[in-house]
């Protein structure tokens, strides 16, 4: 034999044994041990360690899931979407309290306490949250209908009600800044459409204290009857809770029906637009897109059924929307103003005076 073929065959022997050791490394396990033993107890003690994971977020036991046994929890893909949704949710409270600014602090304030009274043991309903991830789907593909919007209260509320408010606040008060102080009178009502939970309203609420404005009366709009319990539930933790009703004051938190995707005309919205004459402010968050608004009749009836002084506060996640808000106020002789992004305004906004 040749001297070159011995040193392949012994260089084949040196790769072969190195790859065994490899292996019985990563077991962690002598050679004599059978290895289909060793990959059981490996993916045993992978599968405990992923359950004791997501156990916890962030140090925190959450206890028992909603229709979970305790032992799936770790089996349950949709607990990583939940897991998801609770980081994100203390990431924006952390830029909330980064900020340090009053409205941020009693953003946080109300929440907790509006949360624990509200929401205490609901919030891991893994069904729930499954359907809420096709729901902000359905959003961006702007698709949004009564029966994607059921069963997506709660963890929808838990998830953006704190953030929502916060934003309504914040915009309040830039254009409160802007604006002539004879544009804000004392008792001015209220109608923020599109509003769900009432994050939206309880945002204005927080801006009328930060203003030293009266007490004043909010009525939310929305085409999905669901939000109306969880309207109601809102309504009645601020007032049962003095130091909430202390900061959001005494008036009255109400819920009616209304359906952007409709024209005026139709039956749904002629709460809105009887009374609409006397709205001074009207808040639309994050509700043009998803309704197609811009492409139907009832934000022109609004344009034109406003009395000169009113105010549209706008926000919305795409730039388009704004911007097409924007023509149609300007078409109707209102006056628009683009909200530059701040610290304190980080979203798309703009805000009309007619």
């Amino acid at each position: 034999m040749e001297i070159p073929t011995i040193l392949i065959l012994t260089l084949a022997v040196f790769l072969i044994c190195a790859v065994l050791l490899k292996r019985s490394s990563k077991r962690n396990t002598p050679f004599n041990t059978n290895p289909d033993e060793a990959v059981v107890v490996k993916k045993s003690a992978k599968k405990e360690q992923k359950i004791v994971k997501r156990q916890n977020i962030k140090g925190r036991p959450i206890g028992n899931l909603v229709g979970q046994a305790p032992d799936k929890i770790g089996e349950d893909k949709k607990y990583k979407k939940l897991l998801k949704r609770k980081e994100q949710e203390e990431d924006r409270a952390k830029r909330r309290r980064e900020r340090g600014d009053t409205a941020g602090h009693l953003v946080d304030t109300v929440w907790a306490q509006l949360r624990d009274r509200i929401f205490k043991g609901k919030e891991n309903d893994l069904e729930a949250e499954k359907k809420l991830k096709k729901f902000y789907n359905t959003v961006i593909k702007a698709e949004v209908s009564e029966e994607c919007v059921s069963g997506i209260e709660i963890p929808y509320t838990l998830d953006k009600f704190a953030s929502r408010a916060d934003e309504a606040c914040c915009l309040m008060l830039h254009i409160h800044k802007s604006l002539a102080p004879t544009h804000f009178k004392p008792n001015m009502k209220v109608a923020s459409i599109g509003g769900g939970p009432g994050n939206d309203a309880v945002g204005y609420l927080l801006f009328n204290h930060l203003t030293d404005k009266a007490s004043t009366d909010v009525t939310v709009y929305d085409f999905a009857p669901g939000w109306s319990p969880v309207v109601e539930s809102v309504r009645g933790a601020i007032h049962s809770t003095p130091s909430v009703k202390s900061i959001l004051g005494d008036g009255e938190l109400q819920f009616e029906l209304c359906d952007l995707r409709c024209p005026g005309s139709e039956t749904v919205n002629q709460h809105l637009l009887s009374s609409f004459a006397s709205v001074q402010v009207a808040l639309f968050c994050y509700c043009l897109h998803e309704s197609r608004a811009m492409e139907c009749e009832l934000f022109t009836d609004l344009l034109q059924s406003a009395s000169p002084g009113t105010i549209f506060a706008v926000i919305e996640v795409f730039d388009k929307t704004i911007s097409e808000a924007v023509l149609a106020a300007e078409t109707h002789g209102w006056k628009p103003t683009r909200v530059a992004k701040s610290a304190a305004t980080p979203f798309n906004a703009a805000y009309m005076v007619k």
